[in-house]
Protein backbone atom coordinates (compact mmCIF):
# COMPACT_ATOMS: atom_id res chain seq x y z
CA UNK A 1 0.00 0.00 0.00
CA UNK A 2 1.82 3.14 -1.00
CA UNK A 3 -0.27 6.27 0.51
CA UNK A 4 0.52 10.46 -0.13
CA UNK A 5 1.16 11.09 3.74
CA UNK A 6 2.77 14.59 3.43
CA UNK A 7 2.60 17.43 0.82
CA UNK A 8 3.01 21.40 0.83
CA UNK A 9 3.58 21.22 4.15
CA UNK A 10 0.43 19.51 5.25
CA UNK A 11 -0.14 16.26 6.87
CA UNK A 12 -2.53 14.29 4.75
CA UNK A 13 -2.90 11.21 7.13
CA UNK A 14 -1.52 9.07 9.66
CA UNK A 15 1.47 7.40 9.06
CA UNK A 16 1.22 3.75 9.38
CA UNK A 17 3.36 1.87 6.34
CA UNK A 18 6.40 -0.25 7.28
CA UNK A 19 8.66 2.40 5.56
CA UNK A 20 8.34 6.38 5.05
CA UNK A 21 10.08 7.50 1.98
CA UNK A 22 10.64 11.56 1.23
CA UNK A 23 11.28 13.02 -2.08
CA UNK A 24 13.40 15.37 -3.38
CA UNK A 25 10.26 17.81 -4.27
CA UNK A 26 9.22 17.86 -0.29
CA UNK A 27 6.61 14.80 -0.38
CA UNK A 28 6.67 11.87 1.84
CA UNK A 29 4.91 8.36 1.54
CA UNK A 30 4.21 5.50 3.57
CA UNK A 31 5.13 1.78 1.55
CA UNK A 32 5.55 -1.68 3.20
CA UNK A 33 7.98 -3.36 1.16
CA UNK A 34 11.41 -2.00 -1.21
CA UNK A 35 9.15 -2.71 -4.47
CA UNK A 36 6.24 0.18 -3.36
CA UNK A 37 9.46 2.45 -2.49
CA UNK A 38 11.10 2.06 -5.83
CA UNK A 39 7.51 2.44 -7.09
CA UNK A 40 7.38 5.63 -5.20
CA UNK A 41 10.66 7.19 -6.89
CA UNK A 42 10.25 5.69 -10.58
CA UNK A 43 6.01 6.00 -10.87
CA UNK A 44 3.41 4.24 -9.35
CA UNK A 45 3.13 2.05 -12.65
CA UNK A 46 5.92 0.45 -11.28
CA UNK A 47 3.82 -1.81 -9.33
CA UNK A 48 2.47 -3.41 -12.81
CA UNK A 49 5.70 -4.35 -14.49
CA UNK A 50 5.36 -7.82 -15.24
CA UNK A 51 9.20 -8.73 -15.62
CA UNK A 52 12.52 -7.65 -14.94
CA UNK A 53 13.76 -5.94 -18.10
CA UNK A 54 11.11 -3.26 -17.78
CA UNK A 55 11.64 -2.56 -13.95
CA UNK A 56 15.44 -2.27 -14.89
CA UNK A 57 14.50 0.33 -17.26
CA UNK A 58 12.07 2.28 -15.18
CA UNK A 59 14.94 2.14 -12.62
CA UNK A 60 17.38 3.57 -15.16
CA UNK A 61 15.08 6.34 -16.23
CA UNK A 62 14.45 7.10 -12.84
CA UNK A 63 18.17 7.62 -11.97
CA UNK A 64 18.93 9.22 -14.87
CA UNK A 65 16.50 11.90 -14.23
CA UNK A 66 17.48 12.44 -10.80
CA UNK A 67 21.25 12.29 -11.61
CA UNK A 68 21.03 14.71 -14.04
CA UNK A 69 18.91 16.80 -12.10
CA UNK A 70 21.51 16.62 -9.62
CA UNK A 71 24.25 17.40 -11.32
CA UNK A 72 22.44 20.77 -13.07
CA UNK A 73 22.51 21.61 -9.14
CA UNK A 74 25.49 21.21 -8.58
CA UNK A 75 27.29 23.07 -12.27
CA UNK A 76 24.72 26.14 -11.25
CA UNK A 77 26.54 26.12 -7.50
CA UNK A 78 29.87 25.57 -9.42
CA UNK A 79 29.51 27.76 -12.08
CA UNK A 80 31.36 30.73 -10.99
CA UNK A 81 33.91 28.63 -9.80
CA UNK A 82 34.59 26.83 -13.52
CA UNK A 83 34.31 30.23 -15.34
CA UNK A 84 37.42 31.20 -13.25
CA UNK A 85 39.72 28.27 -14.11
CA UNK A 86 38.73 28.00 -17.97
CA UNK A 87 40.27 24.04 -17.70
CA UNK A 88 37.70 20.99 -18.38
CA UNK A 89 40.47 19.00 -19.19
CA UNK A 90 40.25 16.87 -15.65
CA UNK A 91 36.94 15.39 -16.57
CA UNK A 92 35.70 14.33 -13.18
CA UNK A 93 31.97 12.96 -12.57
CA UNK A 94 30.37 13.45 -9.34
CA UNK A 95 27.32 10.47 -9.72
CA UNK A 96 26.80 7.94 -12.35
CA UNK A 97 24.61 5.34 -12.94
CA UNK A 98 25.78 1.60 -12.29
CA UNK A 99 24.04 -1.81 -12.56
CA UNK A 100 26.78 -4.39 -11.67
CA UNK A 101 26.26 -6.60 -14.22
CA UNK A 102 26.58 -3.89 -16.90
CA UNK A 103 29.04 -1.25 -15.70
CA UNK A 104 28.51 2.26 -16.26
CA UNK A 105 25.37 3.59 -18.27
CA UNK A 106 25.49 6.66 -19.64
CA UNK A 107 23.25 9.54 -19.62
CA UNK A 108 23.11 9.31 -22.90
CA UNK A 109 23.67 7.46 -26.45
CA UNK A 110 23.16 9.76 -28.69
CA UNK A 111 26.56 11.16 -29.15
CA UNK A 112 28.69 8.85 -32.14
CA UNK A 113 31.55 8.10 -29.18
CA UNK A 114 29.18 7.35 -25.85
CA UNK A 115 31.96 7.72 -22.61
CA UNK A 116 31.87 4.45 -20.83
CA UNK A 117 35.00 5.57 -18.82
CA UNK A 118 34.53 6.32 -15.23
CA UNK A 119 36.01 9.63 -14.64
CA UNK A 120 37.25 10.28 -11.12
CA UNK A 121 35.64 8.17 -8.13
CA UNK A 122 31.35 9.21 -8.51
CA UNK A 123 28.47 8.17 -6.18
CA UNK A 124 27.07 5.38 -7.96
CA UNK A 125 23.25 5.43 -8.43
CA UNK A 126 22.65 1.41 -8.24
CA UNK A 127 20.10 0.25 -9.92
CA UNK A 128 19.99 -3.57 -10.10
CA UNK A 129 17.46 -4.34 -7.68
CA UNK A 130 14.46 -2.20 -5.91
CA UNK A 131 16.86 -2.87 -2.83
CA UNK A 132 20.24 -1.26 -3.89
CA UNK A 133 18.14 1.46 -5.95
CA UNK A 134 16.98 2.35 -3.08
CA UNK A 135 20.28 1.95 -0.65
CA UNK A 136 21.98 4.29 -3.12
CA UNK A 137 19.51 7.06 -3.54
CA UNK A 138 19.61 6.56 0.70
CA UNK A 139 23.58 6.66 0.53
CA UNK A 140 23.43 9.71 -1.65
CA UNK A 141 21.16 11.61 -0.09
CA UNK A 142 18.63 12.26 -2.86
CA UNK A 143 15.75 10.49 -0.79
CA UNK A 144 15.17 9.93 2.64
CA UNK A 145 13.86 6.45 3.69
CA UNK A 146 12.74 5.69 7.44
CA UNK A 147 11.85 2.38 9.18
CA UNK A 148 9.07 1.81 11.60
CA UNK A 149 10.82 0.24 14.64
CA UNK A 150 9.06 -2.17 16.98
CA UNK A 151 7.73 1.07 19.04
CA UNK A 152 6.23 2.48 16.41
CA UNK A 153 8.65 5.29 15.96
CA UNK A 154 10.70 5.72 12.83
CA UNK A 155 14.07 5.91 12.39
CA UNK A 156 16.30 6.74 9.39
CA UNK A 157 17.82 3.73 7.59
CA UNK A 158 20.99 4.34 8.00
CA UNK A 159 20.85 5.21 12.04
CA UNK A 160 19.68 1.30 11.66
CA UNK A 161 21.24 -0.60 8.94
CA UNK A 162 24.98 -0.27 7.17
CA UNK A 163 23.75 0.71 4.25
CA UNK A 164 27.19 -0.55 2.47
CA UNK A 165 26.47 -4.42 3.99
CA UNK A 166 23.11 -3.83 2.73
CA UNK A 167 23.96 -3.58 -0.63
CA UNK A 168 26.74 -5.61 -0.64
CA UNK A 169 24.28 -8.32 0.84
CA UNK A 170 22.40 -7.43 -2.55
CA UNK A 171 24.56 -7.40 -5.45
CA UNK A 172 26.36 -10.79 -4.12
CA UNK A 173 24.19 -12.66 -7.25
CA UNK A 174 25.21 -10.50 -9.84
CA UNK A 175 28.76 -10.48 -8.67
CA UNK A 176 28.04 -14.23 -10.00
CA UNK A 177 27.40 -13.47 -13.52
CA UNK A 178 30.30 -13.00 -15.83
CA UNK A 179 28.78 -11.61 -19.61
CA UNK A 180 27.96 -8.53 -19.78
CA UNK A 181 28.10 -5.40 -22.50
CA UNK A 182 31.36 -5.16 -23.38
CA UNK A 183 31.11 -1.74 -24.43
CA UNK A 184 30.73 -0.41 -21.01
CA UNK A 185 33.01 0.03 -18.17
CA UNK A 186 33.09 -1.69 -14.45
CA UNK A 187 34.78 0.07 -11.79
CA UNK A 188 38.25 -0.85 -11.57
CA UNK A 189 38.52 -1.36 -15.40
Amino acid sequence: MINLVFKDGKELKKKEGKYIIGLLDGEIYEADNFRELTAVVCGLEYQDCECAETELHMRVKAAKRIGLATMTAEEMTNSSQNDEDGDESGIRESIIIYDERIGKIPYSYTDANVDYAIHGNPELIRVECDKTFIYSLEKNRLIAVFMRMDDGEYKRIPSVLDIDTEIEKELEPFKRITERVPLHKKLGE
